[in-house]
């Protein structure tokens, strides 16, 4: 008896997901391009569907295409690592920027760390700042905790180590869990606090 319960609920489980993948395709192909980058993302990542980046590639291009910034940044991604897509850098720094111009502020991040590195574009560290500096205002936690890094070693701009311990508690706050390590580590010790 216990192993039928358990047969139905795989099947029924099984028939919900694949209701669930075929509602969001309907609403992807029907505008919803936020659907099309959660389907895209689940494709690209294997999350309740077969991994398959062709189909990854394709539903975040739709999304990207409707203007929806976060599409525009995943997509990036893939062609930054070569997911399913050959690596272009020139594609992967205009979808990164596209991303950051709608106001996806992680796109920002990316976007400055392609010009922190030079990868694919000439090294451009002001840039690079300028673009950490978009993406920590707009509360994306790793662009946040980057430009701390940068302000605590003086890279691109003058070391100020007040200024790093700053944003690296507000990256810390957005639960980058990098920068709450930084922040701990850099932090001065209290005067009453004791050292065991």
């Amino acid at each position: 008896m216990k192993k039928v319960i358990i047969l139905f609920a795989t099947l029924y489980t099984l028939t919900l997901g694949a209701v669930d993948i075929e509602e969001m395709n309907r609403a992807c192909d029907t505008g919803n391009y936020k659907v099309c980058v959660e389907l895209g993302q689940m494709y690209r990542t294997g999350k309740g569907v077969m991994m398959n980046y062709a189909k990854a590639a394709d539903l975040l291009l739709k999304a990207c295409g409707g203007n929806h910034p976060e599409g525009c940044a995943r997509l990036g991604e893939m062609y930054s690592l070569g997911q399913g897509v050959r690596t272009e850098h020139g594609t992967t720094e205009q979808l990164f920027l596209q991303s950051c111009d709608g106001g996806f502020f992680e796109g920002c991040g990316k976007l400055a760390e392609i010009y922190m590195l030079g990868r694919g574009v000439s090294q451009n560290i002001p840039k690079a700042v300028e673009l950490y500096k978009k993406a920590c205002g707009g509360k994306d936690p790793v662009g946040c905790g980057k430009l701390a890094e940068l302000y605590h070693y003086g890279r691109g701009v003058d070391q100020d180590t007040a200024k790093a311990l700053e944003l690296y508690e507000k990256a810390c706050n957005l639960n980058d869990s990098q920068s709450c390590f930084n922040f701990k580590r850099l932090k001065p010790k209290d005067e009453n606090e004791t050292s065991e």
